[in-house]
């Protein structure tokens, strides 16, 4: 904007003006104050009545601002000059800039939505710097664009804003506090130029739903007894996601690391926890469901291991034999055991590829010292033609819990 000469006013003569207040500065300009050391400029408010005013430049005053003064003027109105050099200036007045917002109203936004708002911005006003601002809820004003006008080409715009955890991010900067359901939230976009210009808001009311985790239940552990450190026990629960994503389910023990045991949709899980992965005493179960978004529900129980050792009485053991040449008709086997309370007995499976696995007593054909404080067993069995698959089962029976004796060695021959 610039100013530009009106009226160049001579001496004595009148000059009928009429002002445009609304879109113009008015300025009277001495453009010799060394000359016009005292210059006297008169307006006359009313020709008939000759009703005047009297503004007066003292010795080195360049300028007069009038800025809409006269306000009592009757348009138009007369002003004179009683020296030469006064020149009657006008400025455009600034105009405020305008703006377009593209984004949608009564928006709802989910867990991680992009909230985009963009338009464009136009300032008639060639050089004005604008300013493109927003705001959430009536809070802190935020610049969104910055630009020098040429007075006629549009300033697009544009912000894109995460909603997540309930809250309106900048990439990682926080711009909103919680956002509650339910409720109108309010973005407010303007523009300002460097000329104190602002143009009308533009409002849009848009709405939050954060995202809900998932609900994780896990179902009573029984007490159980009579297990051994080989034994499992299995635990049930189930996971819940209110927005239909699927979860995963983890779990750990102490401070190791997690498990994954589900990955679906809400249902129901199960797990073995194996006796041999406790500690003896307390241990703390930790379990995690895991949403799409990374939301964790987290529980945690304690597992007691108690030991209560019972002395065994009976116990059995097996092995698988490969025949060397492929089959075998008859097998001998021999259990060396101390000396003691211990018995042993010997049963036998052969049969076919393909066949039904049946057992049979082993024939007990010897006893006899082979060492001192050893004894050997010797048992035999045929099964009267060749066979493809061999497993012997072994006996053991004590009638004191506190015996020591034990087996020492295990051999034996096929035929």
């Amino acid at each position: 904007m610039a100013w530009e000469s009106v009226i160049s006013m001579s001496t004595g003569t009148l000059y009928p003006y009429n002002y445009d207040w609304e879109n113009y500065n008015y300025k009277l300009k001495n453009t010799n104050p060394i000359t016009n050391s005292s210059s006297q400029i008169h307006y006359i408010t009313d020709a008939v009545l000759g009703s005047s005013k009297l503004l007066t430049f003292i010795k080195g005053l360049e300028e007069y601002a009038l800025n809409g003064f006269p306000s009592d003027a009757v348009k138009p109105f007369t002003i004179f000059a009683d020296t030469p050099y006064i020149v009657l200036l006008r400025e455009p007045k600034n105009a405020a800039p305008t703006l377009t917002l593209n984004t949608s109203d009564n928006r709802t936004l989910y867990e991680n939505d992009t909230f985009l708002i963009d338009g464009q911005a136009t300032d008639a006003d060639n050089g004005n710097i604008v300013n493109v601002k927003y705001s959430i809820n009536g809070g802190t004003a935020r610049a969104i664009a910055t630009a020098i006008s040429n007075g006629s080409a549009p300033i697009p715009y544009s912000k894109s804003l995460t909603f997540k955890g309930g809250k309106l991010y900048d990439g990682e900067s926080l711009i909103t506090e919680a956002l509650g359901e339910g409720t109108a939230h309010t973005l407010k976009v303007w523009a300002e130029d460097d000329k104190g210009g602002k143009s009308a808001e533009q409002v849009r009311s848009f709405y939050v739903v954060p995202n809900r985790p998932a609900t994780l239940t896990i179902n009573p552990v029984e007490q159980k007894s009579g297990l051994i450190n080989n034994d499992s026990i299995t635990m049930t629960g189930s996971v819940n996601d209110p927005e239909s994503q699927n979860v995963i389910v983890k779990y750990k023990i102490g401070g190791g690391e997690f498990i994954e045991i589900y990955n679906g949709p809400s249902g129901a899980f199960s797990f073995d926890l194996k006796l041999a992965d406790l500690a003896a005493g307390a241990n703390q179960i930790t379990l995690q469901a895991i949403d799409s978004y990374n939301f964790i529900t987290s529980k945690a129980l304690t597992v007691t291991k108690a030991a209560n050792n019972t002395a065994l009485l009976d116990s059995n053991v097996r092995y698988s034999v490969v025949p060397p040449k492929g089959t075998a008709q008859g097998i001998i086997v021999w259990v060396q055991r101390e000396v003691g309370d211990l018995t042993v007995s010997a049963n036998v499976s052969m049969r076919m590829n393909g066949e039904q696995e049946s057992f049979q007593a082993m024939t007990l054909s010897n006893t006899a010292p082979v060492a001192d404080g050893i004894v050997e067993d010797e048992f035999t069995f045929d099964a009267g033609s060749a066979k493809e698959q061999i497993v012997i089962e072994l006996n053991l029976h004590r009638a004191d819990p506190t015996s020591t004796a034990a087996v020492k060695l295990i051999s034996g021959v096929l035929n």
